[in-house]
């Protein structure tokens, strides 16, 4: 699909700013200038590297101006959505790694990197991590965004969502996934930190994760979505200064209790006896396909 609206690159850096300004206020991410923030005029990047690529001028664009993580270590250790890495366009080997989503983890010399894997006009916000990642792909020549968990089997899609698969030959192909508005899509996510629907919790309590409707074993999302808004006014009237004073402790008692520890164990221990049979009865429907 495609929209009637012209792509705006000003409008994409100004949702992506807030999405992370959104996370760096609720204490995700290590100190407050962990995000990189580039100039006005934007970053100095490798235009060799952008002619090898063949990308267009609105990618170059959004490359020197969108806000990133300062490195692909942090990226990877801080993951922006659950099990989901902001690409760091600090980094020219992942500017050029993120331009194949499914190789870009393992690429060997049997398995190249495919660098015309996405489209000249789209770009990786987000990558993966492992399975039940996301990711992000902008299409600037489209207007459009898909944003996906590439693993999930394809869907019927929903109103205003494109359909049509494009890849026959591969009905994973992120292209088959559908594509909505771009600026739709940044509004939404955007909203879904705004409206604590996701919550980001950040180092200094565990591994940095986001906390969401599904992280109800003892009520841990529901209360924590009231201590912020009705204790520390989010997100209009944040007591930023009083939160992290607070934060610490507050994410001890709601995440790390002993009682919530044994929800939390209890629950991973059927996730992951449910994958097990998941992949049991993947081998056996393998099998019978071969002696067919």
């Amino acid at each position: 699909m495609s929209t009637s609206e012209p792509f705006n690159v000003d409008r994409i850096v100004s949702l992506w700013t807030e999405l992370l300004q959104l996370q760096i206020d609720i204490g995700y991410y290590p100190t407050d200038d962990f995000i990189s923030f580039p100039p006005p005029e934007g970053r100095p990047i490798d235009e060799k590297l952008c002619q090898e690529l063949h990308l267009t001028d609105e990618v170059i664009s959004l490359l020197k101006r969108l806000p990133c993580p300062p490195n692909f270590s942090e990226a990877y250790d801080t993951p922006i959505f659950d099990e989901s890495m902001a690409v760091p366009f600090t980094d020219n080997e992942w500017i050029r790694n993120s331009r194949d989503l499914k190789r870009c983890w393992y690429a060997n010399d049997n398995e190249p990197l495919r660098l015309d894997y996405l489209k000249p006009e789209e770009l990786a916000l987000v990558l993966e991590i492992d399975d039940t990642g996301r990711h992000l792909i902008l299409d600037t020549k489209a207007n459009t965004a898909r944003f996906f968990i590439a693993m999930e089997e394809m869907f019927n899609p929903g109103e205003g969502e494109e359909g049509i698969h494009e890849v026959l030959d591969d009905p994973m192909h992120y292209r088959n996934y559908p594509a909505r508005p771009a600026v739709e899509v940044l509004e939404e996510l955007v909203a879904t930190f705004r409206d604590l629907v996701w919550i980001p919790v950040g180092h200094g309590i565990g591994w940095p994760r986001i906390l969401t409707a599904e992280d109800q074993e003892l009520n841990e999302h529901t209360d924590a979505k009231r201590i912020l808004q009705e204790q520390f006014g989010w997100p209009d009237n944040f007591d930023k200064e009083q939160w992290n004073r607070q934060r610490t402790e507050i994410w001890k008692r709601l995440l790390y209790s002993d009682e919530v520890r044994s929800a939390v164990a209890a629950k991973h221990l059927e996730e992951k006896m449910q994958f097990a049979r998941r992949l049991d009865m993947q081998a056996q429907a393998e099998n019978k396909c071969r002696i067919l």
